[in-house]
């Protein structure tokens, strides 16, 4: 790439393009080149570590933090994404850690809000729904210092599920009524995304096919196709629920299509590939979305499922066993867990 030493941020610009489109070794290649140029900037380490983890090299992406750390070390950003790598790798105990000192050292409420949603992430991944809803309602109260009200009921739209997920279906109701309510024309027509996300968690095929229509139009009425993968996400889900596994498919790949860096795809498709049979084609995508967390619980709860269907009983143990010990302190109610334990029982201890 021939560029004068001035443009050299350009190959930034250049890597984080090419990452956004999927094509990581391109990206990789940019920002090594600028990180080549130079060595101390702690931006582009975080860069290389973001994408060495996409990539599921993992030690590679912790020798990237740890040194953009020592370039940085009070730097919240990069707490958070080594603690988010801890919790990768099953360091539960270290992941909180990182971001608790994140929160201490964050001087603004963007910075807290940004660590709040990384523990809210480890909270729900561990399925301790209930933690996660308080944590959620800490950052609802920083985003209410910078933004206006409208805002934050948008946001709020997009984690009703949540509620519904942790058995507040009421209060997850309550969400999109007051949206309806509050929200300006046009952002009203965005009540069907909170509706959408609740239909999920209960795992409602009636509610999904009546919503996700008014949840396209929303897209296409406001011209917000940043949430189209989620929408695809919705879409995917249902066939997955009806049966329709073909189609369920097509809705997953063109949701990582448009959303390359998004790791659960892959376990999604995995899903689907192992209810028709195909069974190369389901543990190759399930290793995809390992080999970025390997302690994901959902990620082995479906690869555990996938070999029981092969008849493999000892590999299906072992994915078993690390998702119920990444939720053996899950919230009693917690269905993936409830499931999990369901599964142990049938294919036993071997």
């Amino acid at each position: 790439l021939e560029l004068d030493p001035g443009q050299r941020d350009v190959l930034m610009q250049i890597g984080s393009l090419h990452e956004a489109m999927g094509d990581f070794s391109a990206a990789e290649a940019a920002f090594q080149e600028y990180a080549e140029e130079f060595p101390e900037n702690h931006q582009v380490l975080t860069q290389l570590a973001r994408l060495a983890r996409r990539q599921g090299n993992l030690e590679e992406a912790r020798a990237f933090y740890e040194r953009a750390l020592l370039l940085a070390p009070s730097n919240v950003g990069l707490m958070v994404g080594m603690g988010t790598l801890e919790r990768a790798m099953g360091n539960f105990d270290e992941a909180l850690n990182q971001y608790h000192e994140a929160l201490s050292l964050a001087g603004t409420p963007e910075e807290r809000i940004q660590v709040y949603s990384a523990m809210e992430s480890h909270h729900m991944a561990r399925g301790q729904v209930g933690k996660s809803i308080e944590i959620m309602d800490e950052s609802f109260t920083e985003m209410a210092v910078s933004l206006p009200s409208f805002m934050i009921l948008l946001q709020r739209l997009t984690e009703a599920g949540t509620y519904a997920e942790a058995g507040r279906t009421e209060e997850a109701w309550g969400i999109v009524e007051q949206a309806r309510a509050e929200l300006p024309p046009p952002y009203d027509l965005m009540a069907p995304l909170g509706e959408m996300d609740i239909h999920l968690a209960l795992e409602d095929t009636d509610g999904l096919e009546a919503t996700l229509p008014a949840v396209e139009t929303a897209i296409t009425t406001l011209q917000y196709e940043l949430i189209r993968p989620t929408l695809l996400a919705a879409q995917g889900e249902l066939h997955f629920l009806k049966g329709e596994y073909r189609e369920a498919i097509m809705a997953f790949e063109e949701q990582r299509r448009l959303a390359p860096a998004n790791a659960s795809v892959q376990r999604e498709l995995g899903r689907c590939y192992r209810e028709l049979g195909e069974y190369d084609q389901a543990v190759t995508l399930m290793q995809e979305a390992l080999a970025i967390s390997p302690f994901g619980p959902r990620a082995n709860f479906e690869m555990a499922l996938t070999y029981e269907a092969m008849g493999l009983m000892d590999e299906a143990r072992v994915h078993l066993a690390r998702a119920l010990e990444v939720w053996a302190e899950a919230d009693p109610g917690y269905k993936w867990a409830a499931r999990a334990r369901q599964v142990s029982e049938r294919i036993g201890r071997g």
